[in-house]
């Protein structure tokens, strides 16, 4: 939770004035609604990333330690057999995994969807307040659109196997969209925090870009990767070379972790911050 310490008086007295007109503008709603809830946009990202984490932890397990004929050797996968090595996908390429994953996505994709529509509703209305720029919310307004066609037809991920007709290629598109509508989520919600004075842990502007340009540049090296390999070129040849091998098994490990672990801690302490919406249907 930020504490008021790491603010100036003025940054503290803008964020009291944020959260006394969040307050008032609830019981405005809440009397002429038929109901009314509040709540923080976080907490919906926290529980799709859960879901998100779960769906590759039961794959996990079930890839690695089932023994079950279903699932193939780790060198004779099509993963393997274009990289040298499996990727964290390769736990949710095989059944039993497989189709319990694509039960379980529509609990990410579905509050994923709601999160990206809430955000931008929460930056309009911190725009209009003036706590936060004018760029970001045009930028906001061409990218969630993207976003959430993106998360929207994630489980295509699940529908195009890399061991079918249609092959890697279109196994991967959706990951690739996926990965980008992650950076541009990251932009738009890094870029509002510095705004409003709510990066998590009280930590300077300065982190936040850094934090977000490692995960646009893991995201550049992940994606340049892949399609360099793809097209014969590659600028970290994984299949003949161990230590480029082991450098893109590294960067992979990394990327893997802030894509499913820091988000949950980071919603986990962001709800707390009092930045809440309130919803509700009018008589």
């Amino acid at each position: 939770m930020i504490q008021e310490g790491c603010f100036n008086d003025h940054e503290t007295e803008e964020l009291e004035q944020a959260k006394t007109d969040a307050g008032e503008g609830k019981e405005r709603l809440e009397e002429g609604s038929l109901f009314s809830v509040t709540f923080h946009v976080e907490t919906i990202r926290l529980i799709s990333h859960i879901a998100l984490l779960f769906v590759f932890v039961q794959g996990a397990l079930i890839t690695e330690f089932s023994g079950l004929d279903t699932i193939p050797d780790k060198e004779a996968t099509e993963i393997f057999r274009i990289f040298a090595f499996n990727h964290t996908c390769n736990w949710i390429d095989h059944n039993p995994a497989r189709m319990i994953a694509a039960i379980f996505i529509p609990f990410f994709t579905v509050p994923m969807s709601g999160y990206i529509i809430l955000t931008h509703l929460r930056l309009a209305r911190s725009v209009k307040k003036g706590q936060a720029p004018k760029w970001l919310l045009q930028t906001s307004r061409i990218l969630s659109p993207f976003n959430f066609l993106a998360i929207s037809l994630l489980h295509m991920w699940f529908v195009n196997n890399p061991e079918d007709t249609y092959g890697f290629i279109a196994h991967y598109i959706p990951y690739l969209t996926f990965q980008l509508a992650l950076t541009f989520m990251g932009l738009i919600n890094v870029q509002y925090l510095i705004s409003t004075n709510n990066l998590p842990f009280g930590v300077r502007p300065a982190i936040g870009w850094a934090y977000q340009g490692v995960f646009v540049l893991l995201t550049f090296i992940s994606i340049l990767g892949v399609i360099t390999l793809l097209a014969g070129s590659p600028v970290l040849d994984t299949v003949n070379n161990e230590t480029e091998r082991a450098v893109f098994r590294a960067i992979s490990s990394i990327y893997g972790f802030m894509i499913l672990i820091c988000p949950i801690g980071f919603s986990a302490v962001e709800r707390r911050n009092g930045d809440t919406i309130t919803l509700g249907a009018c008589r």
